[in-house]
């Protein structure tokens, strides 16, 4: 996977994240998961 698609997930999975839940970072070790 390109680097761009890789930070256009990042940004996306964390835009959800606020739109949704209204929180600003994941908690430890949501976002590795994400990653995976």
């Amino acid at each position: 996977m390109a680097q761009a698609e890789v930070l256009n997930l990042e940004s996306g999975a964390k835009q959800v994240l606020q739109e949704t839940f209204g929180y600003q970072q994941f908690r430890p070790g949501q976002e590795a998961i994400i990653d995976t």
